[in-house]
């Protein structure tokens, strides 16, 4: 159960002030998030940030600490302002499975593929290693063998999984430098979808004006100016 963020521009000397004041404001979910019914609010179990610039990675920081208890947070939008990225991604997490450590942090980062995910994934125990997340798992599977299309493999393994485990969620974020494509797909045929509100909480829309797109888990203040789109259940988006 996690917060997503994905940010993408076509003018980042204009619009970098934009991005740093949406990331603030996103930190604020860690505290005061939506969850799933009868669960405590927030995203504390740790966060993570990958900054793109001419179509590679320029800054890429995860910590297991809170968003809100890093000091390491106004050194990274600094960094930003300086880097005037042109894609940037970033995470907030509430555990669900996996260690509360680094390795289960999100974003995910390959080369220059990087990934993040809200929902559980159900994978089979002799498809995981112990103490590792279902989104690493994931992560790996899309990701072990070197390739020049790693948007196809993306997709044609998130609808691979769809189809063969249950899940209650697979809300997701993917970025290979260059273009950054993401998913809302909340499971209506999990018996406890009603129960949970998985409807209200998976929840992923796209915010865009003429330079810039934003993808949020959750509405910004910062993000009310622009023209926002909720994304379909199970449309694989690409901006």
């Amino acid at each position: 159960m996690c917060r997503l963020f994905g940010y993408k521009t076509e003018n980042p000397s204009a619009t970098t002030n934009d991005l740093v004041k949406a990331l603030g404001e996103f930190r604020v979910l860690a505290k005061n998030g939506k969850s799933l019914c009868g669960i405590s609010k927030g995203h504390r179990d740790g966060w993570g940030i990958i900054v793109y610039k001419n179509g590679a990675p320029a800054l890429y920081y995860r910590s297991p600490k809170s968003i809100i208890d890093d000091n390491n947070f106004e050194l990274i939008l600094k960094s930003i302002k300086n880097i005037n990225p042109e894609i940037v991604i970033s995470h907030l997490r509430k555990l669900s499975r996996g260690r509360n450590d680094v390795l289960n942090t999100q974003p995910f980062l390959s080369g220059n593929v990087s990934f993040c995910h809200n929902g559980t994934i159900n994978f089979p125990l002799k498809m995981t290693r112990e103490n590792i997340s279902d989104s690493l798992s994931f992560f790996q599977m899309i990701t072990k063998t070197p390739s020049k299309n790693f948007s196809k493999i993306f997709k044609d393994n998130y609808i691979k999984i769809s189809k063969c485990y249950s899940y209650s969620a697979m809300n997701m974020l993917f970025s290979d430098g260059k273009n950054i494509n993401f998913i809302r797909n909340w499971n209506e045929k999990d018996p406890i979808a009603e129960k949970l509100c998985y409807q209200d909480y998976y929840t992923l829309s796209l915010y865009e004006n003429k330079y810039t797109k934003f993808i949020c888990s959750e509405d910004l203040v910062s993000l009310k100016k622009l023209v926002k789109k909720e994304c379909l259940n199970r449309k694989i988006y690409s901006i």
